[in-house]
């Protein structure tokens, strides 16, 4: 669905299935980027309306000229103050959260403009350098999870940590087997830049990562 994505189609499922205990929500995609796997969750829910916002107005013009239709909507904006100035059921966030440096204000910021029983979902990474920061792998007490309990937010999870673990091996190999095909095309500093990123996650090791789709009540 994307470039380089760090989702595969059966944990989009988990989100999918979120979504639709909703019935035909309106939703707000933090992070959209071009809109590919926006405009797939829209034709995955019948009778849903989608936002996407993206801080790339390169991402977002894409996104416009593909995609935009009634029901879908791009906006270039930051997750730290969301807009269009309307109430959302729900809020995703598809692995986009690791590049914010304050969650607390995107959680607040979401929580303003939601409406009754809205949800924010999303999958989030979680990566130590050595064993004593074991506990930082329990779902309890990820970045997320505190900033969530400074907030009084509750949530439950999902563990997708095997999933995740089986992502980026796979990644690693499938790069190996694609390397002459990248090299013909003229593309060997993207092959590069993407193998050093498996390379390096696939062999963090696993006892040191774990991973979770969390279902936020806002």
């Amino acid at each position: 669905l994307t470039q380089h994505g760090l989702i595969d189609l059966e944990e989009l499922e988990v989100m999918i299935n979120a979504l639709q205990k909703l019935q035909k929500p309106k939703v707000m995609d933090l992070g959209c980027g071009n809109g590919n796997i926006t405009q797939h969750l829209h034709k995955k829910l019948p009778g849903s309306d989608f936002t996407g916002i993206d801080i790339s107005s390169t991402g977002i013009s894409y996104a416009n000229q593909n995609f935009a239709k009634p029901g879908l909507a791009f906006y270039q904006g930051n997750m730290k103050s969301p807009g269009p100035g309307e109430s959302f059921d729900a809020f995703i966030a598809l692995d986009t959260f690791y590049y914010v440096s304050d969650l607390k204000t995107v959680l607040s910021a979401c929580k303003k403009i939601s409406a009754p029983g809205a949800r924010l979902l999303t999958y989030f990474s979680q990566w130590i350098m050595d064993e004593s920061y074991q506990d930082y792998l329990n779902p309890e007490m990820t970045r997320l999870a505190r900033e969530c309990k400074e907030l009084n937010l509750s949530y439950k999870t999902t563990d997708l940590t095997a999933s995740g673990i089986q992502h980026w091996k796979l990644k690693e190999k499938v790069l190996k087997d694609m390397k002459d095909e990248f090299f013909k095309e003229g593309f060997m500093h993207l092959w590069d830049y993407r193998f050093r990123e498996a390379t390096r996650y696939a062999n963090w090791g696993d006892d040191k990562y774990a991973r979770f789709f969390y279902e936020i009540a806002l």
